[in-house]
């Protein structure tokens, strides 16, 4: 039998092996603690030449370095890229690639230890300006390319549907309030511009020296102004309440109704229509040379997407799909797709295939970045707006980090 002091004696050493078996919790720096994490913020901001690191190491005065990790496409091809002193809490780098998925973290060092890496960051490095429209949030957005920094608020009074940017400046239009205001990019809050009294709601085009708006209340009007908003012009020819208008090469645009296409000069004078009979117009895109246009068919099930010549008005059915959005860059075409209430993005390049299987809430608009093929996609009424590469990879949600952003709408595309 055991004496007392050979029980106390491996009582003694069974503690003494269980405590230094244990992992110290409190410690990031212990190699058997897994379960740690680095818990420091680490802020990724974009600057004019490339993204500004910062961090704060108040917690961790002891150690001896930072080491920034970097990799593209993938975290898990996250690499140390460069060491700093402990007493440095920014970092500013520059060996950028535009439009490309960049991922950061760091970790710290102390007596040859390494900790684990902190949560890493992911950015989009671009020059592009985005602005989204919000209906109820009354204020419009100035993002970065990869949604995840506001640079600049516009607070604004109504509910607006509509809006177009040239020349930093930002035209507005209700569809339910008798009214149209615009904003320069130094503003910050609206400042009523009623131009047009009694005109009721309406629909505009900008292009580098004129707007062409177009009133939704009978008499139908159409309007042109000079860039500093004074009327020059105005015809009343319009039959039908206009449903879109869109300027297309320098200085000529189009005008919707909803049966018809009609085109007009600089000048207000009529060029030439189309008619189409099977369907309700409902939108329109330009693209190098072409009117993409939408249809709402008889059918209502169905959306019908034409090509329609500019030159010679040539028409042709693209395809017919359930849904409503679509943007176009030459033979690429993204579009929704509603299957059994599930909202699908498809892609077009000769023919249809499924690149996201994603479900979205409720897609209303769809917008391509012509260098890259990219596509935002707004789904309103979940408060998103979600980036997406040409293969039908989700890059980056404004959600992540802007929940801000309530009610988007309308999304543009500046500095391409």
């Amino acid at each position: 039998m055991f004496s007392d002091f050979k029980i106390k004696l491996l009582l003694l050493i069974s503690l003494f092996l269980l405590t230094c078996s244990q992992r110290d919790r409190s410690n990031i720096f212990d190699p058997h603690n897994s379960d740690n994490t680095l818990k420091i913020s680490l802020s990724v901001k974009q600057h004019t030449s490339g993204f500004e690191l910062n961090w704060n190491l108040q917690e961790y005065s002891f150690v001896d370095s930072v080491i920034i990790y970097k990799g593209y496409n993938s975290s898990s091809q996250i690499q140390p890229v460069r060491v700093f002193s402990s007493k440095l809490n920014n970092f500013l780098d520059e060996d950028i690639s535009p439009y490309k998925l960049v991922y950061y973290a760091i970790s710290l060092k102390s007596n040859g230890i390494e900790t684990p890496l902190s949560k890493n960051v992911q950015r989009i490095w671009a020059e592009d300006d985005i602005f989204v429209l919000t209906y109820y949030g009354y204020a419009i957005y100035n993002l970065s390319f990869d949604l995840q920094e506001i640079k600049n608020t516009y607070y604004i009074n109504y509910p607006y549907y509509y809006f177009d940017i040239k020349n930093e400046t930002i035209a507005i239009s209700s569809p339910i309030y008798d009214q149209f205001s615009y904003l320069n990019f130094n503003d910050t809050y609206e400042t009523q511009h009623k131009i047009i009294e009694g005109a009721g709601p309406v629909l505009f085009s900008l292009n580098t020296n004129n707007l062409f708006l177009a009133n939704q209340e009978k008499p139908y009007t159409l309007y042109k102004f000079n860039n500093q908003f004074t009327v020059t012009d105005s015809v009343h020819t319009l039959k039908r309440k206009p449903v879109q208008i869109i300027n297309y090469g320098p200085d000529n645009f189009v005008l919707a109704d909803s049966s018809s296409l009609i085109f007009f000069n600089q000048n207000l004078q009529f060029t030439d229509s189309i008619k189409f009979s099977n369907g309700e117009i409902y939108s329109l895109q330009y693209d190098n040379g072409y009117i993409y246009t939408g249809l709402w068919l008889d059918d209502i099930s169905k959306t019908s997407l034409l090509k329609v010549n500019i030159e010679n008005l040539q028409h042709s059915e693209l395809f017919k799909f359930p849904g409503d959005a679509f943007t176009v860059n030459g033979d690429t075409i993204w579009i929704e797709e509603k299957e059994e209430q599930t909202k699908l993005v498809k892609l077009l390049q000769n023919s249809l295939r499924l690149l996201s299987s994603d479900d979205f809430g409720n897609i209303t608009g769809i917008i391509l970045h012509s260098e890259t093929n990219y596509v935002y996609i707004i789904e309103r009424y979940s408060d998103v707006i979600s980036l997406y590469d040409n293969q039908g990879n989700c890059l980056t949600k404004s959600n992540e980090t802007n929940s801000i952003l309530y009610d988007p709408i309308k999304i543009k595309l500046i500095n391409e």
